[in-house]
C-alpha cells in the first residue's frame, strides 16, 4: 500500500504542477488504470531476427526448450517466416 500511496502522491504533484503552468493533463480514474497503461509495444522476437544466423540460433534454442509437443518450434518457425517477409518488403 505504501508504494501505491507514494505513486498517487507523485501523480497528484504532477497534476498540481500542470495546473499551475496551465498545461492540460488527464488524471486516470484509479491506480490500476495507470498500471494497465502500455508505455511501449509488446516484445516480439521477430524484431530481433535480422540475419540468417539470428534465425538459426533462435530456432536452435527454441528446439532445445520445446516441451515435446512441437509448439515452441512451430512458433519459432512462424516468427522466422514473418521476419523474412518483413525483410523482403523493405524498400530502400
Amino acid at each position: 500500500m505504501e508504494l501505491q500511496d507514494a505513486f498517487q502522491s507523485v501523480i497528484d504533484a504532477y497534476l498540481d504542477y500542470c495546473s499551475s503552468k496551465s498545461i492540460r493533463a488527464e488524471k486516470p480514474s484509479s491506480f490500476p488504470d495507470v498500471l494497465s497503461t502500455k508505455l511501449c509495444k509488446p516484445y516480439d522476437p521477430v524484431d530481433f531476427l535480422e540475419s540468417e544466423e539470428d534465425c538459426a540460433l533462435y530456432l536452435h534454442f527454441c528446439a532445445e526448450e520445446d516441451l515435446g509437443d512441437g509448439s515452441l518450434k512451430k512458433a519459432a518457425a512462424l516468427d522466422i517466416e514473418k521476419a523474412r517477409g518483413r525483410k523482403r518488403k523493405k524498400v530502400f
